[in-house]
C-alpha cells in the first residue's frame, strides 16, 4: 500500500523511465542483429576455404599422377633404347622379328605414357592456376571478415557505452521510489509491449489494449493506493481524466441492445474507432 502522492510520483517516474528502457532495449536488439551480416561473410570464407582445400587435394593428386607417368615414361624410353641397342647383336631372322616386335610395342607404350604425362602436366598447371586464383578470393574474403569484425566490435562497444549511460539514467529516474522488484517487472513489460509499459485509463478503457475494464477495478486504479496491472495486456495502469469523456456503461448497453455479435465474440474488445470520443 502506498501513499497517493507517492504512487503518483511512482507513475510519473515509470512514464519517464519507459522511454529510456525502450531506447535501451532497441540498442540490445541492434547488438544482437549486428553479427548477422558477419555470419554470412564468415560462411562465405568457410566455403572459399573448403574449395581451396578441395583444389589442393586435386592438385596433389595431379602432381602424383604426373610423377608416376613421368617415371613410367622414362622407364619405357630406357626399355626401348636398350632394345634398339640389342639389334646389333641379332644373328637370326627369328630373333630379329621378335626384337622388332618388342621395340614396336615399347614405342606404343612410350607414346601412351608420354600422352598421359602431358595430360597430367596440363592438369597440374591448370590446378595451380586455380589454386592461385582461389587463394586471392580467400584472402579478399578474409580481409572483408576482418574489416567487418572490427566495424561490428566498434559499433557494439559504442552501443554498450550508450546502454551503460541509459542504465545510469534509469537509476536516476527510479529516484528511490521504484523497487528492484517493480523495476524488473516493468522492464519485462516494456520489452514485451514494444516500449509501452504504463498507460492511462480513459473512462473505463485501457489505452494500451482498448479493453473495457470493470468499474470497481477502475475505481481501484483511480484511488491510487497500489500499483495495478491491466488484466488483459499486463501494463501498469493509472487513471487520467480526458476531455469529453462519455458514459461507457451507456455505450455498452447500446451494444448489448444492438446484439453486436462480432464485438461480443471477441470478449468485449473495443477499437479506437468505436470510442474516438473516449480516446
Amino acid at each position: 500500500m502506498a501513499d497517493n502522492n507517492d504512487l503518483e510520483l511512482i507513475h510519473n517516474a515509470l512514464i519517464n523511465l519507459q522511454s529510456v528502457l525502450k531506447e535501451r532495449f532497441v540498442l540490445v536488439e541492434e547488438i544482437k542483429d549486428l553479427p548477422k551480416n558477419l555470419k554470412s561473410k564468415q560462411q562465405a570464407l568457410s566455403n572459399a576455404n573448403s574449395k581451396y582445400l578441395e583444389l589442393t587435394n586435386n592438385f596433389n593428386e595431379a602432381k602424383e599422377a604426373f610423377t608416376s607417368n613421368s617415371f613410367k615414361y622414362d622407364e619405357a624410353v630406357r626399355y626401348r633404347t636398350d632394345s634398339e641397342k640389342k639389334m646389333d647383336d641379332i644373328s637370326t631372322q627369328r630373333e630379329y622379328e621378335a626384337l622388332s616386335k618388342q621395340i614396336d610395342d615399347a614405342k606404343v607404350k612410350e607414346q601412351s605414357l608420354l600422352k598421359a604425362r602431358t595430360v597430367s602436366q596440363a592438369q597440374v598447371n591448370e590446378l595451380q592456376t586455380q589454386l592461385a586464383d582461389q587463394q586471392v578470393i580467400c584472402d579478399q574474403i578474409a580481409e572483408d571478415v576482418k574489416v567487418e569484425t572490427e566495424k561490428i566490435d566498434n559499433t557494439i562497444a559504442e552501443k554498450q557505452r550508450k546502454i551503460e549511460e541509459l542504465d545510469v539514467q534509469c537509476n536516476d529516474l527510479r529516484q528511490g521510489l521504484i523497487s528492484d522488484e517493480l523495476y524488473a517487472k516493468f522492464s519485462v513489460i516494456v520489452q514485451n509491449k514494444k516500449g509501452v509499459g504504463i498507460v492511462p485509463i480513459h473512462g473505463q478503457v485501457c489505452q494500451g489494449c482498448n479493453m473495457i475494464l470493470p468499474v470497481q477495478f477502475v475505481n481501484d486504479v483511480r484511488s491510487n493506493y497500489s500499483i495495478e496491472y491491466c488484466p488483459y495486456c499486463s501494463r501498469i495502469l493509472f487513471y487520467e481524466d480526458s476531455d469529453n469523456v462519455v458514459d461507457v456503461d451507456s455505450i455498452v448497453s447500446e451494444i448489448d441492445e444492438e446484439d453486436d455479435e462480432d464485438t461480443m465474440s471477441t470478449g468485449g474488445v473495443v477499437s479506437s474507432d468505436d470510442f474516438d470520443d473516449i480516446l
